[in-house]
């Protein structure tokens, strides 16, 4: 229609034109029109298509893969032994869970845990060291060597290699920090029995 329209016919006229195209999408063929069709994916690889079975294959492969190295790296970033620690200390936990709240003298567990402990102060704690080794050897364990003898402390107690000579070669900064820590310590010690003497 030419000229001048008014807005309902306007209107009209669109809404007859929508109806009849969608008629006409609907009668379409679904080959034509692409209904039901999968979904086309462009791939770097395949100019245009779906992915090859092989494909598919080998990048369920790489992910199975990664998932093991995955799972293998995050016992190892735990740390194997801390791990083992932990299911060793879960296990002792379930233990005393399981046992009774009182326990008196006679009870063989306790007796042997606590007989099991080594203080520093005590006088026969190198004989009980010696005995743990002598021990662990007759069981057959994989026994270390140990350096006997006295050396500087650090930070972590770790001792030193049993080869090692006696000779300190380091920058001082473990002493350093032992001495500033002892000082401290010192000072707090004094602070509170000089309280004490005020009250």
């Amino acid at each position: 229609m030419a000229g001048l329209q008014s807005a309902e016919a306007l209107k009209k006229e669109s809404e007859q034109i929508r109806e009849r195209e969608k008629k006409m999408f609907e009668e379409m063929d679904a080959s034509i029109s692409g209904r039901y069709a999968d979904t086309t994916v462009r791939q770097k690889q395949i100019k245009r298509g779906r992915e090859k079975t092989e494909d598919k294959e080998k990048k369920e492969r790489e992910a199975k893969k990664q998932a093991e190295l995955e799972e293998k790296y995050k016992l190892w970033s735990k740390g194997v032994s801390q791990a083992q620690e932990r299911e060793k200390l879960l296990e002792d936990m379930a233990k005393v869970v399981a046992e009774p709240v009182a326990r008196m003298a006679d009870d063989e567990e306790m007796n042997r845990h606590l007989k099991e402990q080594i203080y520093e102060e005590d006088p026969m704690a190198a004989m009980l060291h010696k005995k743990k080794r002598d021990e662990a050897l007759d069981r057959g364990d994989l026994v270390y060597p140990t350096y006997q003898g006295a050396y500087p402390p650090n930070r972590f107690g770790i001792r030193p290699g049993y080869r090692w000579d006696g000779v300190d070669r380091s920058n001082g900064f473990e002493a350093r920090l032992a001495q500033a820590k002892n000082k401290r310590d010192a000072q707090n010690r004094e602070f509170y029995q000089n309280i004490q003497c005020y009250e």
